[in-house]
């Protein structure tokens, strides 16, 4: 399996953002502050301002941030052994300038 999503190697466990989202919209206050409206399983209404959103300020919500420990412990406990796939590939417009967010490949292990 391919696996590419960003993830930080700053911190040991991937943290959501709005671990009980359930039924959400986004709304503009009228100001230009958008905020998220929230009712959880369970009813209760939560309003979370200072949003992040991928790309800068489109309308892809960004949910979580993942942690690179937190994916490779995922993978393992699935029975998956992971490599990273950081190689430059220039002629393909493909060039790390980071040690981060860099594809894997993940191959289920033999039993």
């Amino acid at each position: 399996m391919v696996f590419s999503v960003p993830f930080s190697i700053k911190i040991a466990r991937t943290e959501e953002h709005y671990p009980e989202l359930h039924e959400f919209h986004i709304a503009d206050d009228g100001n230009g502050t958008r905020r998220l409206h929230n009712r959880t399983r369970d009813g209760r209404q939560e309003i979370h301002d200072r949003l992040k959103f991928h790309g800068g300020e489109g309308f892809t919500l960004e949910m979580r941030k993942f942690a690179f420990d937190d994916l490779l412990a995922h993978f393992d406990r699935a029975g998956f052994d992971v490599t990273l796939h950081g190689e430059d590939a220039p002629e393909w417009g493909i060039v790390w300038t980071q040690g981060w967010s860099i594809p894997m490949l993940a191959r289920k292990r033999a039993n």
